[in-house]
């Protein structure tokens, strides 16, 4: 029999709902503030056709797809960003990803994903550590 909460306790999970959202609002808006992102109009290419390939990924703002510029040289997508996104769990969102790729991680000595995209290897192999399972 599956305990049921009381009214309280129902209230309490709603408020910590909010926050999270809340908390998730803000990290968004801070990100659009800080990094450099393109629309499918700088780009100078079909970025829904590379994002349909899954050679880069996009954030939502509202209808628009932005697109993170670190994924780009020249115009082109950076072929290693396809690779990570291979290798990256399924179950992150657009968002999640951005954040994956500007967060410190542990399997690359603090630095940023982002900033280790010239050492490919490493940068994979923190992709695949994301999507194994934690142990512990």
């Amino acid at each position: 029999m599956t305990p049921t909460k009381s009214r309280r306790e129902n209230e309490e999970w709603d408020e910590i709902d909010r926050e999270i959202e809340r908390e998730n609002d803000e990290m968004r808006a801070a990100y659009l503030q800080t990094m450099k992102l393109y629309t499918a109009e700088d780009i100078q290419g079909p970025s829904a056709k590379w994002k349909r390939e899954g050679r880069v990924f996009a954030i939502q703002d509202g209808e628009k797809d932005l697109f993170p510029a670190f994924q780009f040289v020249d115009g082109q997508p950076l072929p290693i960003i396809r690779k990570i996104l291979e290798a990256l769990p399924d179950y992150l969102s657009p968002w999640q990803t951005a954040f994956w790729f500007e967060s410190g991680n542990g399997w690359l000595g603090g630095k940023t994903p982002q900033e280790c995209l010239k050492n490919e290897s490493k940068v994979i192999d923190a992709a695949e550590q994301l999507a194994k399972p934690m142990i512990g």
